[in-house]
């Protein structure tokens, strides 16, 4: 798919790059910016397949959990 074509593969490049950027400018340092977009692409694929937790309260608890951890890498 994407993989195979050169020009996917450099624009989801592009995309990745600009985003860590930002997360980047945002937390201020690179270490943390990666494990932010990692925690983001876990995210992601665990919502593709469904893997999260089903009810409302319980995805919630789960983004406060991250946030949380969040907090204690940015202090």
């Amino acid at each position: 798919m994407q993989a195979g074509d050169d020009a996917a593969r450099t624009t989801f490049a592009r995309i990745e790059e600009n985003w860590l950027t930002a997360v980047l400018d945002d937390v201020g340092d690179p270490v943390i910016a990666t494990a932010v977009v990692c925690m983001g692409d876990g995210l992601y694929q665990q919502a593709s397949m469904g893997l999260l937790p089903e009810s409302s309260a319980e995805k919630q608890k789960t983004l406060e959990q991250l946030m949380a951890a969040l907090d204690r890498l940015t202090a």
